[in-house]
């Protein structure tokens, strides 16, 4: 939630941002002429500007939440749903189609986790690269 927080509309006169309103920029608000150097744009705030923010919640929160807890859950379970079927497989020596019909799901969970992390991991390194190196 505290994401809403980190971006906020400023007024920038020649790629330089600007506190409060100049006259050049009253004349593009007044008369909407777009050939002043004042210009809208977005800028970060002081929030957004702390390292200790960025490391703290962007980078150790953001990836403990969403990528390692529900990670470390997924691979939990999933190992457990493949080794209670891969035991129940060995007892039984004649494979029937609901044995198949089971291993076929417990390669498709396997599949699922390896998906969810091949979609998180690139964030997550996104997620270290603007830590370290755009903070």
């Amino acid at each position: 939630i505290s994401r809403f927080y980190e971006l906020e509309t400023c007024l920038k006169v020649n790629k330089t941002q600007v506190l409060n309103l100049t006259s050049e920029c009253q004349k593009v608000i007044i008369n909407e002429s777009f050939q002043s150097p004042c210009k809208v744009s977005i800028c970060p705030t002081e929030m957004r500007k702390s390292l200790s923010y960025c490391r703290d919640y962007i980078l150790i929160a953001n990836f403990v939440m969403m990528v390692f807890i529900p990670l470390l859950v997924l691979s939990a379970v999933n190992c457990h749903i493949y080794r209670f079927i891969t035991v129940s497989a060995r007892s039984i020596t004649k494979t029937s189609s609901r044995q198949k019909r089971d291993q076929r799901i417990a390669r498709i969970l396997i599949v699922i986790v390896l998906v969810f992390t091949c979609c998180n991991v690139p964030r997550a390194i996104i997620n270290m690269y603007e830590v370290f190196h755009l903070a």
